[in-house]
């Protein structure tokens, strides 16, 4: 009887060991990103014929209806696509939000945990509210590190140098004839980037709102301006140093906790970021964070899956899985694997192929978690250096000869100011002392 009872336990063990045996690779961890919903214009042009008040009362730049509901629904979709991920019911130990702090992307966040975690218990159902609240981490704009927000010159330089190549000079001169329309229909007589983008975006809301539009806004024109915006838009994440200023200090967050995920008991000179803010949490199950398009169009970038891709659109969301054993475990048993879900309309969300692993047979099946941190590792930024990375370049685009010429002129006016202080204690030593005059040798001419 004892050896029957041994068989059966032994048949019990090995048919768990077989349903999960040891090293099998599960879903570990998750860094998820996405853009804020629909929203109302950030600005608009001096001659746009729809009164902003009137036309936008929620306030420039602030989440609308259609993106609450937006929002609500790719929560949702979180909670359907990984249910046998994240708890039902909330847990700072395994979930943490954080937000710019933006009211767009403070509201999006809002939004979206109500669908993710809509089955929470809450004590406001007797209410009637299926509802429970979700804390959602932010800091100020001009502290935003993590996603380029705080002052950063070099950021700035690198992008207007861009602007400032032959290569694009050659590329606006082509669609010259736009630009001139644009001075006329909008009242701006001088017409840079930035007002260009207000243009597009306000067109862009006007006509997702369902607006009446202006007649200069033909379908030839709409073409064109969306061309030589895309043009515009990919400038921004075509240098390696500009995306590790605009997402380094994420990225590098990121990696730290993977790392820490695969080995809790590993030494850090200092806490991830997300973590400080959170009170020490270190190994959260889900990092989410509520942005702008062009933090998400940046990760793509850093990741190098976005050259194939358009400017992403209200609720695109990008998110980073680390496959692998149970932790801890040898971090080459780790893999990442990327999912874009490109729009609140996209009911799938698509696996990315990383240029990382070049050789992978699909890119569902991922990439070795090592390849993708050495791929990472050049736009990797420690918070602690942010501020050092962001200085202004003085050597980049001739402005280097400019600094030159600008110390040559201040050295030679202190020169001039310290001949003439001595020539005249000089002349004064000469007219009010006994002593011997200078020799030749002594003498400064004046």
């Amino acid at each position: 009887m004892l050896m029957v009872c041994r068989i059966i336990i032994l048949a019990l063990y090995a048919a768990v060991a077989a349903a999960d045996p040891v090293g099998k690779s599960h879903l570990q961890h998750m860094h998820l990103l996405f853009r804020h919903g629909d929203r109302t214009p950030i600005s608009t042009f001096p001659l746009d014929g729809h009164p902003f008040d009137t036309t936008w009362p929620e306030g420039p730049g602030q989440l609308t209806q259609l993106g609450i509901e937006q929002q609500y629904l790719l929560g949702t979709w979180i909670r359907e696509n990984y249910a046998n991920f994240i708890p039902r019911q909330y847990n700072a130990s395994t979930f943490y939000m954080r937000s710019t702090d933006v009211d767009r992307t403070l509201t999006s966040a809002l939004a979206n945990l109500a669908g993710l975690f809509r089955h929470s218990n809450s004590s406001l159902e007797k209410y009637g509210i299926h509802w429970r609240p979700i804390p959602i981490h932010t800091v100020q704009q001009t502290s935003e590190i993590m996603f380029a927000a705080a002052p950063c010159p070099r950021f700035h330089q690198i992008l207007e140098e861009s602007y400032k190549s032959e290569v694009t000079k050659a590329f606006l001169d082509k669609h010259k004839s736009l630009f001139d329309l644009l001075r006329n229909v909008t009242g701006w007589p001088k017409l840079g980037v930035d007002k260009l983008w207000i243009v597009e975006d306000e067109l862009i809301c006007l006509e997702a709102h369902n607006f009446s539009l202006p007649e200069w806004y033909t379908p030839a024109f709409k073409e064109e301006l969306a061309i030589v915006a895309e043009y515009l838009w990919k400038l921004q994440y075509s240098d390696t140093e500009r995306r590790r200023l605009e997402l380094g200090v994420f990225l590098n967050d990121m990696i730290e906790h993977m790392d820490r995920v695969i080995n809790p008991n590993i030494s850090s000179s200092r806490p991830a970021l997300s973590s400080a803010i959170n009170g020490g949490l270190t190994s959260p199950k889900v990092m989410a964070y509520s942005a702008h398009d062009e933090n998400v169009a940046a990760l793509l970038a850093a990741l190098g899956v976005y050259d194939n891709e358009t400017k992403p659109e209200y609720t695109s969301l990008v998110l980073v899985e680390l496959h692998g054993p149970q932790p801890p475990a040898d971090p080459a048993a780790y893999s990442i694997r990327v999912r874009y879900k490109r729009n609140w309309q996209d009911s799938t969300g698509e696996y990315l192929k990383l240029p990382a692993c070049s050789i992978a047979a699909t890119p569902s099946e991922g990439c070795e978690y090592k390849k993708v941190v050495e791929y990472l590792q050049p736009m990797l930024l420690r918070p602690e250096d942010f501020e050092s990375a962001c200085r202004l370049k003085l050597y980049s685009s001739g402005s280097f000869f400019l600094f030159v010429g600008i110390a040559a002129f201040g050295l030679l006016l202190v020169l001039s100011g310290l001949v003439s202080f001595v020539c005249i204690v000089v002349y004064r030593r000469r007219q009010h002392s006994h002593y011997q005059p200078f020799s030749s040798d002594d003498d400064l001419a004046c």
